[in-house]
This record gives C-alpha cells, sequence and structure tokens, in this order.
C-alpha cells in the first residue's frame, strides 16, 4: 500500500492490517466497511470478490493505546473462501523530550479457508489426464482454520517523518487441506512523511 509508505504512516483504523502499531495514533473511534469485485468480466462468470469490516477505538482517548477489531472475506463464487478475524492492539511504549516517539502493536488472527465440494474431486486430474478417481486435495478436509499473528513498530521522528516495520505471519500456520502450505512470515518496512496539508 502506498509503495510500502503505509506501513510507516498507518494513521486509521485500516492499521490493524497494516501494521498494528498505528492504531496508537488514533484520535477518535473510526469504523469503515467495503466491497471490492474482482477481475470482473471472466469468461466463466466467477464472481471474485473482497469484503471488509473493520473498526478501531482508542481507550482513555489514545493514553492507553487503542483496539481495533476486523473481519475480511475473500471468495470466488460459492466454490472458494477464504476469512479473517483480527483483534489487535496498538499503544505507545516511549516518548522521548525531543518529541521522538516508539509505537508499539500485535493482532491476533483466527483464518479460515474452505472450499465447496464439486463433481470434478472424485475425478482427479494430471494434465490432461483425468483418472477418474479421487482427488487427494479436493476429497479430504475441505475446511482449515488457524491462529496468527503480525507484529508492528513505528518510530516517529521529531522533524514529521515516520519509520515503520512490520512482520506478518509471525507463527507461519499451516493453512493446507491435505498437506502442509505453510504461510511464509512477511516482514515489510516504509518511511512516511507526514506535514499539516500532506502525507
Amino acid at each position: 500500500c502506498l509503495g510500502g509508505a503505509f506501513t510507516a504512516l498507518s494513521d486509521d483504523d485500516y492499521a490493524l492490517y497494516y501494521n498494528p502499531s498505528g492504531l496508537a495514533q488514533l484520535e477518535r473511534a473510526q469504523f469503515s466497511a467495503a466491497y471490492s469485485k474482482l477481475y470482473t468480466g471472466l469468461s466463466d462468470g466467477s464472481n471474485i470478490g473482497l469484503s471488509q469490516l473493520v473498526y478501531a477505538h482508542p481507550l482513555k482517548a489514545g493514553r492507553q493505546g487503542a483496539l481495533g477489531l476486523g473481519w475480511q472475506q475473500f471468495g470466488v463464487s460459492d466454490l472458494y473462501t477464504e476469512q479473517t478475524l483480527h483483534m489487535s492492539y496498538g499503544r505507545q511504549l516511549l516518548a522521548r523530550n525531543s518529541g521522538s516517539r516508539l509505537l508499539g502493536g500485535l493482532s491476533v488472527k483466527y483464518l479460515t479457508h474452505s472450499f465447496k465440494r464439486t463433481s470434478e474431486a472424485s475425478n482427479a486430474c494430471s494434465g490432461l489426464t483425468c483418472s477418474g478417481g479421487a482427488d487427494p486435495v479436493l476429497s479430504g478436509a475441505n475446511s482449515k482454520s488457524t491462529i496468527d499473528a503480525d507484529l508492528g513498530l513505528i518510530y516517529r521522528l521529531p522533524r514529521r517523518f515516520q519509520l515503520g516495520l512490520a512482520v506478518q505471519h509471525l507463527m507461519r500456520p499451516d493453512v493446507g487441506f491435505a498437506g502442509p502450505d505453510k504461510l511464509p512470515m512477511n516482514m515489510r518496512t516504509g518511511i512516511a512523511y507526514k506535514s499539516l496539508w500532506m502525507n
């Protein structure tokens, strides 16, 4: 997002997706909802969509940090669905007389992947050859849920610059159906400049 700059900026309720430490910058409660229809006009008529609900609430006017709750769903018609529930917390960890501040945050996530069994599940294919037997992936469990976590830091310099670090999938969760399929740990850094009239 913004070439990685939002990792350092993270100053609204969407911080829980990009860098949970940014929740500590909220001055008031925020709520957001979004729906995106992706890749419209596919020849097979597939409906690919992304839905989001996000709420963030500062505690004691932000003096005790802020909590964030989020729900996100990615789906391909009624065939495949990924859902993520977020619970996030961000707060100020350190403040210096110079004006610099260190913010920290943590997101705990509950991931669920699922698919609908179709006739293809009983007709395994390799290349152009179909065996008529059960597909080893599609005929097993059709749902997988697991816990994951993200960690974030933002360092606010005295003169409008902010540096950000976010680490996603700290627990390298396994979301595989028939075998292991671990999400790789992902690290992002960013730098942002904030003034009264631009970011």
